[in-house]
């Protein structure tokens, strides 16, 4: 069996100058570069059994739309870890 991992960051999101950013959303220019990529995964025949995001909102934004982006079947599951959520404290995929 053939594994495939793409590693994508996340599209442009709001400034998060003045917070965390763990609440910042994507913004409409983001959305755009989701939806694009999202075209080009689907036109690639590369269809995610699962996306893993970050906890950040525009992370789990971008996996959302992303699995948006496929007819068909049941839309792959958008699975939100602490290990991949910068400056975690937790370094398991718990």
């Amino acid at each position: 069996m053939r594994v495939r991992i793409l590693l994508i960051r996340h599209g442009s999101r709001e400034d998060s100058k003045n917070t965390d950013g763990k609440n910042t959303p994507l913004t409409p220019e983001g959305q755009k570069e989701t939806r694009r990529l999202g075209e080009l995964l689907v036109r690639l025949s590369l269809k995610p059994e699962a996306y893993l995001t970050s906890q950040y909102r525009h992370s789990q934004e971008m996996g959302g739309l992303l699995a948006g982006q496929f007819d068909g079947g049941t839309p792959a599951p958008v699975i939100s870890l602490s290990a991949l959520t910068p400056h975690s404290s937790t370094h398991s995929f718990n």
